[in-house]
């Protein structure tokens, strides 16, 4: 068995799938755990993965039963260079070379610990040398003379203005000024009189918003198309201005659809959504979304679509058009698999106020 699964390491390492080596070596020093060939075998394979105590511990155990062993000695040099313990891997390699001196990979080795060793050396010297142009000598204080202020010239500073008393013959106005009895009592105006001039001074905002399906105005977000003057219009006259539809506001529109999104959701009011997707043309949102649309969103749009046909402020073609487009994005159909129970109820629910084929499949 023990031999089974160190041939298996063997040719895992081979391979160079040396994790699978390790696994292997192990199975084999489970099996068998006084053949020392094993744990040498298996911290040539944590070498290979830079881990260099568990290689070192392997190699301790294999000079434990053979303390002459010179890949053991070699390899646990190697661990310990990787450690950074130079002087103890030196130590290991003098080892190998005073038991087989000819061996020209320990020479390398060798050589290359000695000059990895004298660079740490320099390294701990230049991190604990102070730097020249440091300077070390203390700024020297600058004395500022001060002037001391006699007591003659501080008291005609400090001294208060004198306070002259108020004369009865006062030229100012008493807080409270007596009304005479034969005031004319035609210059006080009601309160329904100042209410209605002020009426008269409010001015009237005409267009700009959104309709309701009451044809009432809704908060806006767009400037007031035009401002009629209550005092120079008559109702007639406000009543005949005409007034922006739905798909006459004015909107900059997203370049790109994270814009779009941070368009979208930086409000909670629906209209306000939909006038964000309608700045898009119903033709151009297959090459603006691309696969860049995600469920959520999507079941989003879709509410918003939903709630202005509902509302009747949008017509049922223009709503399609929109479908239609929304239809055409690539992967559609797989988009619409991951809407909730409740999303796609609301979507059938569309496409039937719609009353038209826009090619979804639900």
């Amino acid at each position: 068995m023990a031999a089974a699964f160190k041939l298996k390491g063997n040719d895992a390492f081979k391979s160079g799938n040396f994790a699978a080596a390790v696994g292997a070596y192990t199975d084999a020093m489970l099996a068998d755990p006084k053949d020392p060939t094993l744990p040498l075998n298996r911290a040539a394979a944590y070498l290979k993965l830079n881990k260099f105590q568990d290689a070192e511990r392997d190699c301790g155990k294999v000079l434990l039963f053979d303390p002459k062993n010179i890949k053991a000695l070699f390899r646990r040099g190697q661990a310990r260079a990787g450690l950074g313990d130079y002087t103890k891997a030196l130590v290991d390699l003098d080892q190998v070379l005073s038991l087989e001196a000819s061996n020209q990979v320990a020479k390398q080795e060798k050589a290359r610990v000695q000059e990895l060793l004298e660079r740490s050396k320099l390294s701990k010297r230049a991190e604990s040398r102070i730097p020249i142009d440091v300077s070390t000598t203390v700024p020297r204080r600058r004395r500022v003379p001060i002037d001391i202020v006699e007591d003659e010239i501080l008291a005609s500073q400090t001294s208060k203005p004198e306070e002259k008393p108020l004369s009865p013959s006062s030229n100012k106005k008493p807080l409270i000024e007596e009304i005479s009895p034969s005031t004319n009592a035609s210059t006080f105006k009601s309160f329904h009189q100042v209410k209605e001039e002020r009426e008269t001074r409010i001015t009237r905002i005409v267009g700009g918003g959104i309709l309701k399906k009451d044809g009432s105005n809704m908060a806006t977000i767009f400037e007031p198309r035009a401002i009629v003057h209550a005092s120079e219009s008559t109702n007639s006259d406000v009543a005949s201005q005409p007034i922006l539809s739905v798909a006459e506001q004015p909107s900059k529109p997203p370049t790109n659809s994270f814009e779009f999104q941070r368009k979208w959701n930086s409000t909670d009011d629906l209209y306000k959504k939909w006038l964000v997707l309608q700045s898009l043309s119903p033709e151009t949102l297959p090459n603006f979304f691309k696969s860049s649309l995600e469920p959520p969103l999507l079941g989003s749009i879709l509410e918003v679509i939903l709630h202005v046909v509902t509302g009747g402020s949008v017509a049922s073609t223009e709503v399609a058009s929109y479908l239609k487009g929304l239809g055409r994005i690539p992967r559609f159909d797989t988009l619409i698999l991951f809407l909730s129970p409740k999303e796609k109820s609301s979507t059938a629910n569309l496409l039937q106020l719609v009353g038209e084929n826009v090619g979804w499949r639900i």
